[in-house]
């Protein structure tokens, strides 16, 4: 059986401004990635592990969404947690970026 995963924002409206800010062409991209992992299809998408369950995902172009596991399963679909969403400018993850994703990823597990 097929693994099933759901996305879900920490903060909708901080996640979708972010979303928002990325070029049409890296928004659909990105988004189309997120929707083909979540329904485990095999597609052109990039998945990379930053230790302490922080989370990557990318398409083909300069948009890329860090996330993490929540730790649980509802109906047996994955829950997925949104920290960050960011285009890419350099080779290597922006150290602010993951300050920012460790921030809010501790924040959503604090509030639990």
């Amino acid at each position: 059986m097929a693994v099933c995963r759901k996305f879900i924002a920490y903060d909708a409206e901080t996640i979708n401004a972010e979303l928002l800010s990325l070029s049409k062409a890296d928004f659909l991209d990105l988004t189309l990635a997120m929707e083909y992992f979540q329904n485990a299809s095999e597609a052109k998408y990039t998945v990379k592990n930053y230790d302490d369950g922080l989370m990557m995902i990318k398409g083909n172009r300069q948009g890329r969404c860090l996330w993490f596991f929540k730790g649980e399963t509802v109906d047996g679909i994955e829950i997925l947690i949104v920290v960050l969403v960011y285009k890419k400018e350099t080779q290597r993850v922006p150290a602010k970026a993951l300050e920012t994703a460790r921030s809010r990823m501790a924040k959503y597990r604090d509030k639990k």
